[in-house]
């Protein structure tokens, strides 16, 4: 069979699993974990000889190869490969039941190995860890994902991950569970890695099936969006909604408003609703943390609001200042007021008519990590776990209401594939860990574990954009919390250009904590275009793999306008010495390089500070012209410019604008609607004011 991905066995009878002509997997293998110890093929497991046929299906034609287990001589298992040309399906079958699985309450013990693998050891690596981990976890349980990269099996993180993508130059090979998605991720396992099972499930009953989908494909990002469609061939995202659209302003860890330093009630909502209507900035909603009775942060009792906050109601201050909300769950607490034990699906159908009477457009589910770490039985019994986090996800849909995830796991990224009302998830910490000072005063008031969990702003940056990246290639955009515009006293506060710049281009949701007499409001202007809309570019930073196991790691944001590639490079320098870095159009394309933040063009070999950021934004030569777009913006390119690049460069500014081009000439305008109002030269930099209804073309 003829493809980017094959089987075969070798010359010594391992079967080996090939993409692009090179041995990416090989010699497959199971374990069971029992009280007595691992059971593996050898004296009471045997395995049959592999079984091959062929056939065809919705996928196209595919080799199957099958292969049975028998314990004591009695059929145990299956192991099935089905591959197709560019994917293959894994399937473990039990064929009885099994009820001799003993390992530890943990998600890196597994009771279950099914299948391992063994991986060349000349291979890189990326994968993403997975969020829970066993019983030496204290509340409120796991840590977040983060990006994990190297080359060899050696390397593999020593959490839990999925997915897991192997590549090689010019071929890559991505791994995922296809089911059970909660709880059962990879591990690592002698000389590569295997499917898990978390080992506190004991039983598996005859027909137990567990999925696993590789995709290959010439890079990792492009294996990674052909998993997401292996996984979900269906899901049609929401992109349009306020919450995506729109600026929102938050009161999460990292806002003036944070719970426990300036706990919000409704009079702050109120001013801040006047400050954004006098101030004529559109706010597209309030995401509000912790608006409920709750025991312990992390265990809500009930979603009404807290009568102490809002004596008012959500809903009637809602009618008041005509802003809707983004609405935060957390994990059920034992003693909710709902009469339902935590991890039961089925009361998120009453929660979901709660959030829609109080004026939700969108649910913001929090501590999901945690409830599984707090629920034995989503950890034990895998479909009752899927059924949990599918019930909760349907019940919102029912409601119209979309789902952003927060402190989830990776197995909850991989299962929200299916459901097309999830929508983003936070890629990385709360932002108030960024700042020392905010910790520093949690730490007075007792919560010194907060200052201890600090977060340098480089480190956040690159799991923020690396993980978001991920999460993007698989159909969920990224969150990276909410930023001040400007320091706080007593809160401090990052560079707030740059974290704007940054979620701008993440195409997640965007959102402030200020508090209102402290909003940077020119700032906020520069984030909207004259609608009131986000700027965005066409995709989010991703990966330029080669780059990752250096100092600097560069990402590209690409803004395609009638197919010309600008974007933005944003330069990570994880080292602790100032870097220098050669930039180049990852289009092949002759381009300008333009410091958004320092409004200059730079040529050769640029430097980035020590643990520091820089932002360049490309530009294409078109016919001569290097346009650089709106300089009043954060993103001078954007995905709301029309431009075309027919015979020449066309700009079409319904509103008009002054926009910006590089070169000591000027270039030639042809209008076809409206005209030029003002032009000026600064040095090489020509900056232009077009009327309302302006068409023109321009080359040089």
């Amino acid at each position: 069979m003829n493809g980017m991905l094959r089987i075969r066995l070798d010359e010594t009878d391992r079967l080996v699993i090939l993409a692009g002509g090179e041995v990416f997997l090989y010699d497959p293998w199971i374990q069971f974990a029992t009280v007595a110890g691992p059971l593996r093929e050898g004296d009471e497991l045997r395995g049959t000889a592999w079984e091959i046929e062929g056939g065809a299906d919705g996928m196209g034609r595919y080799e199957r190869w099958r292969r049975s287990f028998l314990l004591a001589g009695e059929p145990l298992a299956e192991l099935r490969i089905k591959v197709y040309s560019d994917a293959a399906l894994i399937e473990f079958e039990a064929l009885r039941d099994i009820d001799f699985l003993g390992s530890a309450d943990s998600f890196t013990a597994p009771g279950l190995h099914a299948p391992g693998f063994r991986v060349p050891g000349n291979l890189r690596y990326l994968a993403l860890t997975f969020g829970l981990g066993g019983p030496e976890e204290r509340y409120p349980g796991g840590y977040w994902p983060e990006l994990r990269w190297g080359r060899g099996a050696r390397e593999f993180p020593k959490e839990a991950f999925a997915p897991l993508v192997l590549w090689d130059e010019g071929m890559a090979l991505a791994v995922a569970p296809g089911n059970y998605f909660l709880t059962s991720p990879l591990v690592r396992a002698e000389r590569g890695f295997a499917r898990g099972l978390h080992g506190a499930v004991h039983v598996l009953p005859r027909g137990f099936n567990l999925r696993t989908w590789l995709a290959a494909s010439p890079d990792p990002l492009s294996a990674l969006r052909r998993l997401a469609e292996l996984l979900s061939p269906h899901a049609s995202r929401t992109t349009e909604h306020p919450v995506l659209n729109r600026l929102g302003w938050w009161n999460a860890y990292g806002s003036y408003y944070t719970e426990l330093l300036h706990p919000l009630e409704e009079g702050a909502l109120r001013e801040l609703a006047r400050a954004f209507r006098d101030r004529d900035v559109p706010l597209g909603y309030f995401g509000l943390d912790l608006w409920y009775r709750f025991g312990t942060i992390g265990k809500a009792i009930r979603y009404q609001p807290d009568p102490a906050k809002y004596p008012t109601g959500l809903r009637r201050l809602q009618e008041e200042t005509g802003i809707p909300y983004v609405l935060h769950l957390s994990a059920l607490s034992e003693e909710n007021e709902y009469g339902t034990r935590p991890g039961d699906p089925t009361v998120y159908e009453e929660i979901a008519e709660e959030l829609r009477h109080h004026g939700a457009i969108a649910a913001w589910h929090d501590w999901l990590r945690t409830q599984q770490f707090l629920v034995r039985g989503l950890r034990e019994d895998p479909e009752a776990a899927e059924r949990w986090f599918a019930g909760m996800l349907k019940a919102f849909a029912d409601e119209g209401l979309p789902v952003i995830l927060c402190m989830q796991t990776a197995g909850m990224i991989l299962a929200s594939t299916a459901h097309p009302n999830v929508i983003a998830a936070r890629s990385y910490t709360d932002y108030l860990f960024l700042m020392r000072e905010a910790l520093e005063e949690a730490a007075r008031r007792g919560h010194r574990e907060m200052l201890q969990a600090h977060v340098a702003p480089v480190d956040y940056r690159l799991q923020n954009l690396g993980v978001g990246g991920l999460y993007w290639t698989l159909g969920i955009r990224p969150f990276q919390d909410l930023f001040l515009t400007r320091e706080h006293p007593g809160l401090g506060g990052v560079d707030p250009d740059g974290e704007a710049i940054l979620r701008l281009l993440s195409m997640g949701p965007v959102g402030i904590g200020d508090r209102p007499d402290l909003i940077e409001w020119d700032l906020l202007k520069r984030l909207l275009d004259e609608e009131g809309n986000l700027l965005r570019p066409t995709t989010p930073p991703l990966p330029l793999m080669e780059t990752l196991e250096g100092d600097v790691k560069l990402f590209w944001s690409e803004v395609d306008l009638d197919g010309i590639p600008w974007g933005y490079l944003v330069a990570l320098n994880t080292g602790e010495d100032e870097a220098k870095v050669r930039l180049e159009h990852p289009g092949d394309r002759d381009f300008l390089a333009w410091d958004i933040r320092g409004g200059r063009a730079v040529e050769g070999k640029a430097s980035v500070p020590p643990r520091g950021t820089r932002i360049f934004l490309l530009v294409p030569e078109v016919r001569g012209i290097f346009f650089i777009g709106h300089l009043g913006k954060l993103l001078p390119i954007h995905a709301g410019l029309e431009l075309r690049g027919d015979g020449g460069l066309w700009i079409m500014a319904p509103q008009g604008g002054e926009f910006a081009f590089y070169g000591k000439r000027d270039p030639h305008f042809e209008f076809l609607g409206g005209r030029l109002l003002e032009k000026r030269r600064e040095d090489t930099l020509l900056r232009v004011r077009l009327s309302p209804g302006s068409t023109v073309r321009l080359w040089r």
